[in-house]
């Protein structure tokens, strides 16, 4: 008798696992999602207005139902102010009014959204006043046949008059027999280089950047090679650099259920994303490598 009421037992409970049950994703409120990114040296100037994605129930070909199309949207200045309007084909605010000399170095910029359901939306930035330099470039063998040069950018900037920098280094061999392709490119991609004490001001006031580049010489190649150096410097407020850092973070953490949550960035009073701004300066050169 004991042994077939618990049988019993083992049958209701397997029977109870597999019932099925319609569970609801979570409600989420929705919260206005805003991102603005100014600089003198990149004149143009566009905000990107929508509402935030519920993580469940929504997929991509979805997501233009969230932008949010009739908000007044203004940029101001301690001398002027500009207006914005919506562009339908590329869902972002744009400039109407003509912004030569709007952005200047050092100047306090006001973003203001209005919209009819969220109210008046608002965030400042201020625009580095200096930028950095770079001096030179040079190039070192590295071994006796020339198959990998080091290749140094020589960087100076004002001590304590920028909070953040990223860079890109962009180096090209060519053989000018041919100039069909590169040999070889190096690259380092927006990698985000921090020489900042905790006040933010740079330790140092010039260093250098180096690495590595392949360079693939023998009998039957021609010794007629041009090396070809591009270097973007972008230096940035408080702001730009921690959006942009807690974003990468995010992407480096996703899918590791190990790891810590991280929480974006945001400097909009009463929505979320961020109103930044930087500035940018392009270095070219050019050597011929004997």
């Amino acid at each position: 008798m004991h042994t077939q009421i618990l049988y019993l037992l083992i049958i209701l409970s397997l029977y109870s696992c597999t019932k099925e049950a319609d569970i609801d994703p979570p409600d989420t409120q929705k919260k206005p999602v805003i991102t603005c990114f100014i600089s003198p040296d990149e004149p143009q100037i566009s905000v990107r207005i929508g509402l935030s994605i519920p993580r469940f129930g929504v997929d991509s070909t979805q997501q233009k139902k969230y932008l949010i199309k009739d908000a007044r949207v203004e940029i101001k200045s301690i001398k002027r102010s500009i207006l914005l309007s919506y562009d339908a084909s590329n869902g972002i605010y744009t400039a109407s009014d003509d912004t030569l000399e709007f952005l200047r170095p050092g100047f306090i910029y006001t973003l203001s959204v209005q919209t009819s359901n969220y109210g008046i939306l608002t965030a400042t930035t201020q625009i580095p006043t200096q930028t950095m330099m770079c001096d030179s470039v040079s190039t070192k063998s590295i071994n006796a046949r020339d198959s990998y040069l080091s290749v140094n950018a020589y960087i100076r900037g004002p001590e304590r008059e920028y909070n953040r920098m990223a860079m890109v280094f962009n180096a090209q061999v060519f053989d000018l027999n041919t100039l069909i392709s590169p040999l070889d490119t190096l690259l380092i991609g927006n990698t985000f280089i921090n020489y900042l004490e905790e006040e933010g001001l740079l330790k140092q006031k010039s260093f250098r950047v180096s690495n590595d580049i392949y360079v693939f010489k023998n009998d039957t190649l021609n010794q007629n090679l041009f090396l070809k150096c591009e270097l973007a410097l972008m230096q940035s407020d408080t702001a730009f650099y921690a959006y942009h850092k807690s974003l990468q973070l995010g992407l480096d953490n996703n899918g590791n259920p190990f790891a810590d949550p991280v929480m974006i960035y945001s400097n909009i009073n009463g929505a979320i994303g961020c109103f930044g701004s930087y500035r940018l300066r392009y270095f070219t050169f050019r050597k011929y490598l004997k």
